[in-house]
Parts: C-alpha cells; structure tokens; sequence
C-alpha cells in the first residue's frame, strides 16, 4: 500500500527513507528528490571532475588569449614575454627535452 502512495504522489517517504534508500543502492538523494544529476555517486564524481578540467581549460584559454591580445598591442608586453620564453629555454634545456621526449612517446603509445 505504501509503495503505490509513494508512486501514485498521495505520500512521500520519510527523510530517513530516502537516506536508507539512497545509502543501500549508492544513489544520490539529488536524483532522487530532483531527478538531476548523475544517478550514482561514481558518476557523480567523475562529472564533477571533467567539470573542474573544463574549469580549468577555460581559464587556461582565457589567460592565453589575454596575453596574445597584450602581445599583440602592447610590444613592451610582447618583447618581455619573449624574452623570459628564450631564457627560460636556455636555463632549462635539459628538462624541455625530456619532457618533449616524454610527450613524444605517450602520444605514439595512443
């Protein structure tokens, strides 16, 4: 009887229900009252990973786009860009080329 109020929308498990509910079967009590987001906790924490990478990638392309537009207009901007870009080459000429070795080998594994 219970169960079909619950599905008929003329009762409402209790808030302890729904926790037990949600615990047993690892789903998210934002699925369950709300039905967004993602259904089982796995995936709600890789969504909110790809979520914090897109973040990330965003501001990445943010600041990118900032200092070619400084570059571009400002040359002040542009010559000390370049010129800590070729001192930094310099100062760590080994390192740059392991890690370019590194990525040329994890990109010929793919």
């Amino acid at each position: 009887m219970t169960y079909m109020k619950n599905e008929n929308g003329t009762h409402f498990p209790s808030a302890s229900t729904l926790y037990n509910l949600a615990s047993q079967y690892n789903v998210s009590s934002d699925w369950i009252l709300c039905g967004r987001g993602a259904m089982f906790y796995g995936q709600k924490e890789e969504e909110a990973k790809n979520l914090q990478a897109t973040k990330s990638a965003d501001m990445f392309t943010r600041q990118i786009d900032e200092m070619a537009a400084l570059m571009k207009n400002i040359p002040l901007v542009y010559h000390s860009v370049v010129s800590y870009f070729l001192r930094f080459k310099v100062d760590n000429e080994a390192y740059l080329d392991r890690e370019m070795a590194r990525l040329k080998e994890t990109s010929e594994e793919k």
